[in-house]
């Protein structure tokens, strides 16, 4: 934690796609150099890719209604207001992230 962090906001200095962006690229390097896993038949990668898409669309709407409910902000980087414990944060500490 940044120990100059105030009440503006959290004090992050790198954004999450950045963190997201290294995991993948650290995920494919790993994948091309040490360990080549076969990928499945076009058919079920369509298949996979769609169930994952549909169900962040559907978890969208009520994140952003506990964010507004709460008054907080949805931005990382700004300070929030109110620690969101119920709907779909009962199950994960960041939804949108998994």
């Amino acid at each position: 934690m940044n120990p100059e962090a105030t009440a503006a906001g959290p004090g992050i200095f790198v954004p999450a796609p950045v963190f997201y962006l290294a995991a993948l690229a650290i995920g494919i390097a790993l994948e091309y150099l040490l360990w080549p896993i076969p990928i499945p038949a076009a058919s079920s990668k369509d298949v996979i890719a769609s169930i994952f898409i549909i169900v962040s669309v559907l978890i969208m709407p009520p994140v952003l209604m506990r964010f507004r409910r709460a008054a907080t902000p949805f931005d990382a980087r700004k300070a929030a207001s109110s620690l969101i414990t119920d709907g779909p944060y009962r199950f994960a500490f960041g939804p949108l992230s998994l």
